[in-house]
């Protein structure tokens, strides 16, 4: 008994010390990183709609063979009509989350829609 709780707080120590160090290829990317990558991918910046409520991360996906992970958000979006009229609709699109270089050659995620 004694040898088995030890062995299950080295594993615990051993994941705690992998997620604080920044290994997100096991545990995937948090909450925080899908949101920036989201927001850093332009794909919301869209004159015909204006994101009225924060982003919510609904689920998060099986890693895929390529590295990336899918993500189903939650957004609430403001519509502005024709007529000039205004509408709040809620949707749930899927994202596909993945690690790149940017400019500078530091790895980032970013996000791409669809799976």
């Amino acid at each position: 008994m004694k040898y088995g709780l030890k062995v299950i707080v080295l594993l615990l120590l051993i994941a705690v010390t992998f997620q604080g160090a920044g290994c997100t290829n096991f545990f995937g990317p948090s909450d925080e990183e899908v949101i920036k990558a989201i927001n850093d991918s332009g794909i919301l910046n869209n004159s015909g709609f204006t994101v009225a409520a924060p982003i919510e991360v609904l689920e998060k996906g099986k890693q895929g063979k390529d590295g990336s992970w899918p993500v189903k958000i939650k957004l609430t979006l403001t519509l502005k009509m024709d007529n000039g009229q205004t509408s709040t609709r809620v949707t749930t699109p899927l994202f596909t989350i993945h690690k790149s270089k940017d400019s500078a050659g530091k790895t980032v995620w970013t996000a791409t829609v669809g799976a």
